[in-house]
């Protein structure tokens, strides 16, 4: 889910923000460069200790019918420790190493930390920790579900890129299951005005099947200070057949400064926004999740959370999702298993 945010909004405007000094080497592209440029800045995370429940995973891959040996897991678990989490720690802490690419990606390094920009970590932050708690959910007996977990730009939100050729004027709903690319329609995801007016654009499910980010790539300038209404039709299918049960809606302005960050749930979302400045997904108390499913959204939409501009404490539960949701985009945006 990280990685899918990531390359289809931040990454894809990167690669013409930053197409002078791209590459796709694994040591100097821009993934990697990110990454460095983090540990940088913010310093490295821990390195997790390197431990696998492997008789329990290749027990899984055995009944998809896909044996897979021991050895081969353990190896690239330790590739991932050596190169994914090492190297990014090791470069930070070379300042020529870092200043050269710094060269190469300058308009990444500047907007990596920005919330308001579509894609950046601290957007698809809050978009995994939705998608985290949306599986807690069904591990606690929710009934498997097709909805839209977030949005870019978020519900009620404006997007402050308008031109139709600059590479953040995509807009993109986040869905909680891969999509069946196949089955598909070609107006699944339409913008329309206040009048009903269809806009022109193009549809882009951007990992191809399965993908869980559905994009609408703008084929003229947006109407600025407009509301439009973002249309996802009921029956949409996600790859292991569950359906979209009625048509979802948000709608969002263009053309002003963004009054939210981008990556929050939509209204209608049972993770719903904390009170308060941080605006991060509220959680679904897992003892709530446990005891009681069917009333778990409810209760997350009406409780009174202490997270608010006063500085009170977030809950235990919403640090822990927090703190998974940041080791997912530190592990889950590599493409190295």
């Amino acid at each position: 889910m990280a990685d899918q945010t990531y390359d289809a909004l931040f990454m894809d405007a990167a690669k013409v923000h930053d197409q002078k000094g791209w590459k796709d080497e694994l040591l100097t592209s821009f993934d990697t460069a990110t990454d460095v440029f983090w540990c940088h800045n913010h310093g490295p995370s821990p390195v997790p200790e390197l431990w696998l429940p492997i008789d329990d995973i290749v027990a899984v891959y055995s009944a998809r019918g896909e044996p897979v040996d021991a050895e081969i897991v353990q190896n690239g678990q330790l590739l991932l420790n050596t190169v994914v989490l090492n190297y990014p720690k090791a470069t930070a802490q070379d300042e020529a190493k870092v200043s050269e690419l710094k060269a190469m990606y300058p308009w990444g390094f500047e907007h990596l930390t920005d919330p308001h920009r579509p894609g950046s970590p601290l957007c698809e932050g809050k978009i995994v920790a939705a998608y985290w708690q949306s599986i807690w959910a069904e591990l606690h007996g929710a009934p498997p579900e097709l909805r839209i977990l977030a949005s870019v730009p978020t519900a009620g939100a404006s997007h402050p890129f308008v031109t139709k050729d600059d590479p953040e004027a995509k807009i993109a709903v986040i869905v909680s299951r891969g999509l069946s690319a196949k089955d598909l329609p070609a107006d699944a995801l339409v913008a329309r005005t206040a009048n009903g007016q269809q806009l022109p654009t193009k549809q882009n499910l951007f990992y191809g099947n399965a993908s869980h980010v559905l994009r609408l790539l703008p084929q003229s300038d947006w109407p600025k200070d407009q509301a439009v209404t973002l249309h996802l039709k009921a029956g949409v299918l996600s790859y292991d057949g569950v359906a979209l049960a009625a048509e979802e809606t948000l709608t969002v302005l263009f053309g002003q400064s963004n009054l939210q960050e981008p990556g929050q749930p939509p209204p209608h979302s049972p993770f719903q926004l904390r009170p308060g400045a941080d605006q991060s997904p509220d959680v679904i108390d897992p003892a709530d999740a446990q005891a009681d499913v069917g009333t778990a959204p409810a209760k997350a939409a009406a409780k009174d959370s202490g997270c608010s501009a006063g500085g009170t404490a977030a809950s235990p539960a919403g640090l822990v999702a927090l703190t998974c949701a940041w080791i997912a985009l530190w592990l889950a945006r590599r493409k190295i298993a």
